[in-house]
């Protein structure tokens, strides 16, 4: 998987049980989150640093917070790492999120 930040590019290997543990952790302090909140910013970004950080041990939170970038991009890096990690099937919305519609 290769997603896109910043005008950079983030190669994504196999998701190993401790990313998974990771984005697990992150996702559940997304879901104490205010109902209102789609997906806690700062839990999403833990989603991506869990994802990245193995390939590049450089990458961390301050890193990606300095990166210049819209939210649409910053929300499809996102996704694509919870499909990649088996938590979205194609069209459905993160944890915490609701269905247009719902």
């Amino acid at each position: 998987l290769v997603i896109q930040l910043g005008g950079r590019r983030f190669d994504i290997g196999p998701l190993t049980f401790r990313q998974l543990r990771d984005i697990e952790a992150a996702l559940g302090r997304a879901r104490t989150a205010d109902a209102a909140t789609p997906l806690d910013f700062d839990a999403a970004l833990d989603v991506i640093v869990a994802a990245v950080s193995r390939r590049d041990a450089t990458i961390d939170r301050e890193t990606l917070l300095d990166l210049e970038g819209g939210k649409a991009e910053f929300v499809a890096a996102t996704r694509a790492v919870l499909r990649w990690g088996g938590y979205l099937e194609n069209g459905e919305p993160p944890p915490g999120e609701r269905r247009a519609g719902d």
